[in-house]
């Protein structure tokens, strides 16, 4: 009996977990320079994900001042996107 609940308890957790979609990939991102120190960064650059949006940083360090303030580093990429975006229209 107790090996029959285990097994059923088991089975609803994996059929649960089965509905559960994956998770997305992050957005990539879009510029070359590091958003908190302004330097290019390269194929050595630092990869965090951040509510759902990769940042490549010139160092670990960057990564921690991103992570303290998500939304304005958020806001700050896409005023760099826009401005890169202008320079090309230009």
């Amino acid at each position: 009996m107790l090996r029959t609940c285990i097994l059923t308890i088991a089975a609803l957790g994996l059929l649960a977990a089965a509905d559960t979609p994956a998770p997305a990939a992050p957005k990539p991102y879009p510029i070359d320079t590091c958003l908190v120190m302004g330097e290019k960064v390269g194929a050595d650059a630092v990869t965090v994900v951040v509510e759902g949006q990769e940042f490549k940083v010139c160092c670990k360090g960057c990564i921690k001042t991103i992570q303290k303030d998500p939304k304005g580093y958020l806001a700050k990429l896409e005023a760099a996107v826009k401005e890169q975006e202008a320079k090309k229209a230009k």
